[in-house]
């Protein structure tokens, strides 16, 4: 038997094992229309599962960029882990150290911008000069 566009949503209801339907209320995002299962489980908020998968993503993205990133710097699978919490300062000149460090960690993102302000200083600044030219003799 051929399916109409008119049963098509019902067909489909039965088929991934949906009993009905009712109405239900959301905290976050309000009124929606719950999914009554066979077990007799209802559904949730189709936005607050499409926003947890959402997160689950992201957060799996995340764990993948930052086991590139530890590949790539090429840090001892021991030394992972560690935080500047960890190290433990046994003279003056330790503290100074670790104090730059967590100072430069700290700073990171204006010293980033100031690093990357100075760089690809070869032909644009010599295409379009910002210094004062001598004026020619005449």
């Amino acid at each position: 038997m051929a399916l109409s566009v008119s049963n098509f949503g019902a067909h489909m209801d039965r088929k991934f094992g949906v009993i009905g339907r009712q109405p239900a209320s959301c905290f976050d995002h309000g009124e929606y229309s719950a999914v009554i299962l066979k077990g007799g489980n209802l559904s949730g908020c189709p936005k607050c599962a499409s926003n947890k998968r959402d997160m689950q993503e992201l957060e799996r993205k995340r764990c993948q960029f930052r086991i590139v990133q530890q590949s790539c710097a090429r840090i001892p699978k021991r030394f992972a882990e560690k935080t500047f919490a960890d190290f433990v300062v046994s003279n003056p000149a330790q503290q100074i150290a670790l104090d730059a460090c967590t100072d430069y960690v700290d700073n990171f993102r204006s010293i980033a911008v100031k690093v990357a302000a100075c760089c690809c200083w070869g032909r644009s600044v010599l295409a379009r000069p910002t210094w004062p030219l001598p004026r020619p003799v005449t």
